[in-house]
């Protein structure tokens, strides 16, 4: 018997990528943070970045840098980031960085999520996150050696 597409491990993953935005989306909604899902994951990218480009941010959250750019643009009119010149292999670079009403802002956020995503995550053993970050982790591997990402 074949295989539906929703029993598939690609509609599966989806899925739970599907859930887990919303649930962020919703969260920061919630808690009316004033800032969206996308803002706050480039937040936390700076964050534990240190001094990080935005080519690299994009890469990072698998955006495309016209799209992170407009989001650091958003996130600096909000003046919870600033950006500063920098120079990387002989290159001029812009780098944003958080200001301080970005940090605070960041980290009570962190303060407010922390508990709901451990109570998330704890139905699941540690030996079962390390197996299911493996498995992704050789999915994802399997994918990106057949597959182009133009950041």
């Amino acid at each position: 018997m074949k295989k539906r597409f929703d029993e598939s491990i690609y509609y599966q993953i989806r899925l739970t990528a599907r859930y887990a935005h919303l649930w962020g989306v919703q969260f920061l909604e919630k808690i009316n943070a004033g800032i969206s899902l996308e803002e706050l994951i480039i937040l936390e990218t700076i964050h534990s970045g240190g001094e990080i480009c935005q080519r690299d941010i994009a890469k990072i959250v698998l955006k495309d840098r016209a799209n992170t750019g407009r989001t650091l643009s958003l996130l600096e009119e909000k003046k919870l980031i600033k950006t500063v010149i920098d120079t990387k292999n002989n290159r001029l670079v812009k780098k944003p960085i958080l200001t301080k009403k970005g940090d605070k802002l960041f980290k009570e956020i962190l303060a407010k999520f922390k508990p709901l995503s451990n109570k998330v995550e704890q139905d699941m053993s540690g030996e079962e996150k390390e197996q299911l970050a493996k498995i992704l982790g050789k999915y994802r591997g399997i994918l990106s050696s057949i597959i182009e990402i133009q950041i």
